[in-house]
């Protein structure tokens, strides 16, 4: 996928210079090129391929958000607020964005890593279950649009 992407910028760039290059009023043809590659562009950054940019995303940060996950529920890890249910991550995983916000919200017995944190709602994020339990939107408290068991104790979620 990354070679896919690399490969339309770096047409998107050609493109760009062969137009320039060869544009003449009478002669469209120059504009072929870049009209495919932004059509490959729009078909990289569009729906189909998030699913794949999703999984990638998941696995590679997998290890770190277990290991934060462990330290918040043997209480390794304080909480940030007053109601007891945001808790930091530590600085040594800032660099890997492992939630919105660098904040783990506590949930009942589960733990939300933001993806997207709307503001006053409508947010993402993967959901840690001890138990292999999907989430409720009594667990969210916010409504369930989107459920993906990542696997066994690893789920996403898009919420309203």
């Amino acid at each position: 996928m990354i070679l896919l992407f690399i490969g339309g910028i770096v047409l998107f760039i050609l493109s760009i210079i062969h137009f320039f290059k060869k544009y003449k009023i009478t002669n469209m043809k120059s504009l072929l090129p870049l009209l495919l590659s932004l059509v490959l562009l729009f078909l990289i950054f569009e729906r189909p391929f998030f699913p794949v940019f999703q999984k990638v995303e998941f696995s590679f940060k997998l290890d770190e958000r277990e290991e934060v996950a462990r330290q918040i529920l043997k209480g390794e890890i304080r909480t940030s607020n007053e109601q007891g249910d945001l808790y930091p991550v530590p600085q040594k995983y800032n660099h890997s964005s492992l939630s919105d916000g660098n904040e783990v919200m506590k949930m009942n017995d589960k733990l939300l890593f933001f993806t997207i944190r709307g503001i006053p709602d409508n947010f993402s994020g993967y959901v840690f279950s001890p138990n292999g339990s999907a989430p409720t939107n009594a667990d969210v408290q916010a409504d369930i649009i989107k459920i993906q068991k990542m696997n066994d104790h690893w789920y996403y979620i898009s919420c309203t």
